[in-house]
């Protein structure tokens, strides 16, 4: 069913008390989505008969955890959802609500951090950015995920547009929520603006295979320490330890970038 974006209230002889759940069901356990996720994207493609489970099962996973992301958005811009950060800037909020991680658009975060601080902020490209730095985040997943590379795990993401704000829909990386950050951070920019980088060989090769397969191409990043680090991803990217032992990848807004052969088109 679709979600009513103008008013909280429904039509019909709909129930009030089931109409407020925003998707979940009343009385079952609520679905671990990266697990049901990830294990469809583990099974195997060896032949056409199983490509083609794999693909369906995928499919009805995916449809399923973008209708209750759309429904659980609908929760959190209506207040509905306690945030799991409430002292913090209203754009920084993150929440949890089925099972699923909500937060408003990176470049929104950003903008409501500056502002807290003081800091002047462009209204007039404010928003295209948040808009664009959702896009190409969910463009890096989505095109990481069709490398296929084994090892490589990539969370089920959908942005959800509602009220005019633009929310960001994740599957939760198993244990996070219960230890640091940085406990489980073992790839990428351990601090903002790259002044330390984490390095794991491993994952490291596994991206180098995915890279290959992008076109993407080697480089070299240098840290704040002065030490260089060889690359195919930029810094932003991390690579999550998760409890369930497989590597994450997150933050890969820039794994696409601006190609300097396509202009933009004159104002």
């Amino acid at each position: 069913a679709a979600c009513c974006w103008v008013g909280g209230g429904g039509g019909g002889g709909e129930d009030p008390l089931l109409a407020t759940v925003y998707g979940m069901e009343v009385g079952v356990n609520a679905r671990d989505w990266n697990e049901e996720h990830q294990s469809c994207r583990e099974l195997p493609r060896g032949g056409a008969r199983e490509r083609g489970v794999a693909d369906r099962t995928l499919f009805k996973v995916a449809c399923d955890f973008h209708d209750a992301a759309a429904r659980g958005a609908a929760a959190v811009v209506d207040r509905c959802v306690p945030p799991l950060n409430p002292m913090d800037p209203e754009g920084a909020h993150m929440y949890v609500y089925n099972s699923i991680f909500f937060s408003y658009a990176a470049e929104g975060r950003e903008a409501a951090a500056a502002a807290a601080a003081g800091g002047a902020a462009d209204d007039s490209l404010g928003e295209q950015a948040t808009y664009a730095s959702a896009n190409q985040d969910l463009d890096g997943v989505v095109r990481l995920a069709r490398t296929e590379t084994a090892g490589l795990h990539t969370l089920a993401t959908a942005v959800v547009d509602y009220r005019g704000f633009r929310v960001v829909a994740q599957s939760i990386v198993p244990g996070i929520l219960q230890c640091e950050h940085q406990r489980t951070l073992v790839h990428g920019a351990a601090e903002p603006g790259g002044r330390r980088l984490l390095f794991h060989e491993g994952l490291h090769a596994r991206l180098a295979a995915a890279a290959a397969a992008l076109h993407m191409r080697p480089h070299t990043v240098v840290d704040g320490e002065g030490t260089e680090h060889p690359a195919v991803a930029p810094a932003e990217c991390k690579g999550i330890l998760g409890s369930d032992g497989r590597t994450y990848l997150m933050d890969m807004v820039r794994v696409t970038p601006r190609d300097p052969n396509c202009p933009p088109p004159p104002p």
